[in-house]
């Protein structure tokens, strides 16, 4: 299983958008387009963003074993996919596996020609520490808190039907619920059968802003079926105008051809310290923005 992602070589200058207000009231067409237009100014909100992690993974099979990862989690503008994130891991199980320096913010900071490369260095270096089961073999990387919102990006939304649910109050923010089912191809997440998402979303349906999302794909390789689910809850950052990661739930349950479980793999994260960085295209230094202690 693999995410279709890529990260960007050149870092944009941050362009500060609100979302257009949208009717409150509507079928699911509405309330998807407001989501789309909001997705629309949502890269230049969150291009330059860096959010700490505090990631406790678990994996269950013949042995219990448990790891947690602090880490860096950055997000860039993307002229293709609107943005990219990706995770700089500096500590596992409490040992230092790097200098506490900003290696993203250097990203930011000194953007080169080079950027595609040192990102997709980090990115591998980080993936290495993600916890696995013994007995299954399987390559976690759809788990970016913010990869679900992808189905909903203006140019993805033909690739997928979605259902309007029930209306609900979700920190005192009005959401209507939203389910989608993955129907074009390929597929947005790789995986050997080709396996379609589906999830849900829950957004504001005013300003289009996602306040909750669940992704789930099912996917099967020879006897073993896996059964993979995200969920992340979102809160708003006034300072920086948008709403961000401020946890993901996530497990991946693998079963044989009896129904009998495998193994499971789960992982919590918590995000913290969310700071914004700024280029100035016209300098070569950078500013770093408020700070949040979340």
């Amino acid at each position: 299983m693999n995410a279709r992602l890529a990260v960007p070589a050149v870092v944009s200058s941050l362009v500060v958008a609100l979302a257009v207000p949208l009717p409150a009231q509507g079928t699911a067409d509405d309330v998807v387009a407001a989501a789309g237009a909001y997705l629309t100014v949502f890269p230049g909100l969150v291009d330059g963003v860096v959010l700490e992690e505090k990631y406790l993974q678990q994996a269950s099979a013949s042995v219990v074993v448990t790891r947690e990862l602090r880490s860096d989690l950055a997000v860039m503008a993307d002229p293709r996919q609107g943005w990219v994130e990706f995770r700089d891991v500096f500590e596992v199980d409490g040992r230092t596996v790097r200098d506490r320096q900003d290696r993203v913010v250097r990203l930011f900071t000194r953007p080169s020609g080079d950027s595609l490369q040192q990102a997709r260095r980090i990115v591998a270096e980080g993936a290495r520490f993600n916890l696995n089961a013994d007995g299954v073999q399987f390559d976690r990387t759809i788990n970016l808190p913010m990869a679900a919102l992808y189905f909903l990006r203006a140019g993805n939304q033909s690739r997928s039907q979605f259902r309007r649910g029930a209306t609900e109050s979700i920190g005192g923010h009005r959401a209507v619920l939203i389910r989608f089912e993955e129907q074009g191809m390929p597929r947005m997440i790789g995986s050997t059968d080709d396996a379609a998402a589906q999830g849900a979303f829950w957004v504001e349906p005013d300003t289009g802003r996602i306040l909750r999302s669940h992704l789930e794909l099912t996917s099967r390789r020879g006897t073993t079926t896996t059964v993979a689910m995200i969920d992340v809850e979102y809160e708003e950052h006034a300072q920086f105008g948008v709403w961000l990661p401020t946890s993901m739930e996530e497990s991946y349950e693998f079963t044989g051809s009896t129904g009998n479980q495998l193994a499971l793999i789960s992982g919590r994260a918590l995000y913290s310290n969310v700071r914004k960085f700024r280029v100035d295209t016209d300098e070569t230094v950078a500013t770093e923005d408020t700070a949040d202690e979340s």
